[in-house]
């Protein structure tokens, strides 16, 4: 028996090196297929391009929320004055970013050389103040190396530099959770791990991860500007491909936190647990993942609804959809996890195997 588990344990972590190995792959293809496409246009009409500024990879260091923004500016090649300011697939919160598009930062920049529009002082975007802030950095990055001329400092933005407090609160979090991903905690303990993480990760540090994000990391590569939410990123997958268990969604998400607090009221309250036994809930969630990933190959625009924008108290439909979503899980536990999360599929693709029959299970694993 012994011997039997020892083969699983090691045939589990062959496939979940495979999983990563085969995602690399994937995001390998989806850059060199943006690349070929990018090279194949610049390729077919070289002569429509005279003043065309690319902000990368020069303003790659300049980090919104999720990483760079970078932005592509026409300049008109008689006059040299501003034509159109484009800003490329970026991994953005897709919400916030649309905030940062719809307050059109830029309207009164068109018309004018860069150096007029260096004089103009723009303001960040009350609710996605970290992505208009690079949004603007980026541009006045490009417009004062074009002009020769530094940015002026009545409208100059303040730089980022290093992590906040908040963020450094959140990493601390994460190493305790580290600590009992293999000392788990039960009773008492378990429900205080869960609101002290739903309000750092959720609420303080806005540190969690959505499918429309990594899409979005996906979409921006390569660029050698990294965020510390990728960083982070990249440290919980390894974290699930060594160990095998689910660190990310039993431990650090925010809203599978709240939904587990809502589960454990709900039992307490004696609320009926059941629902529908055919659902297909799991594949739901595989079937959305598979439509993103098709979608960034593709370089097709789906995005998945997720409420995870709710922890930033700025949208009241998606506070709305979030509180929907808790009130059912007094009921159907975990209900946005196990049916519909596209990221939590991600996850569980780098966790999978088979079952080992000398391990017991974790009673929160998804």
């Amino acid at each position: 028996m012994k011997s039997m588990g020892m083969n699983i344990r090691l045939s589990n972590a062959t496939a979940r090196f495979g999983a990563l190995l085969f995602a690399a792959a994937l995001t390998a293809l989806a850059v060199l297929a943006r690349n070929w496409q990018d090279t194949a246009t610049a390729t077919a009409a070289p002569e429509t391009t005279p003043g065309l500024l690319l902000s990368s990879p020069a303003t790659d260091p300049v980090s919104g929320f999720g990483g760079p923004t970078p932005v592509r500016i026409t300049l008109d090649p008689g006059s040299g004055v501003i034509r159109t300011i484009e800003f490329l697939p970026n991994a953005e919160d897709p919400e916030y970013w649309q905030r940062v598009r719809d307050a059109d930062l830029f309207a009164a920049f068109p018309g004018k050389t860069p150096a007029e529009a260096l004089q103009l002082p723009v303001d960040a975007v009350t609710g996605a103040t970290l992505s208009s802030r690079a949004a603007i950095q980026t541009v006045q990055s490009v417009l004062s190396r074009v002009a020769a001329t530094p940015v002026p400092p009545s409208v100059r933005q303040p730089e980022n530099s290093g992590l906040s407090w908040r963020q450094w609160l959140a990493l601390l979090l994460i190493v305790g959770n580290l600590v009992a991903l293999f000392r788990p905690l039960r009773g008492g303990w378990r429900v205080f791990q869960l609101v002290i993480n739903a309000a750092v990760f959720g609420f303080c540090a806005h540190c969690y991860f959505s499918l429309a994000q990594t899409a979005g990391w996906m979409r921006t590569l390569p660029h050698p500007a990294v965020s510390w939410l990728l960083f982070l990123f990249a440290a919980v997958v390894l974290i699930i491909v060594l160990t095998g268990r689910n660190f990310y969604c039993n431990h650090l998400c925010p809203f599978g936190c709240l939904q587990e607090l809502a589960a454990k009221a709900g039992h307490k309250a004696g609320c009926t647990f059941s629902g529908p036994a055919v659902f297909p809930g799991g594949y739901l969630r595989r079937i959305i993942l598979n439509l993103t990933v098709a979608g960034v190959l593709f370089q097709v625009g789906f995005q998945p609804f997720e409420p995870f924008s709710a922890f930033r108290l700025q949208s009241w439909w998606m506070i709305a959809a979030g509180a929907v979503i808790l009130i059912v899980s007094f009921f159907l536990p975990r209900l946005w996890c196990r049916w519909f999360c596209g990221f939590g599929a991600l996850m569980e693709f780098f966790r999978r195997g088979t079952p080992d029959p000398t391990q017991k299970g974790t009673r929160h694993e998804l």
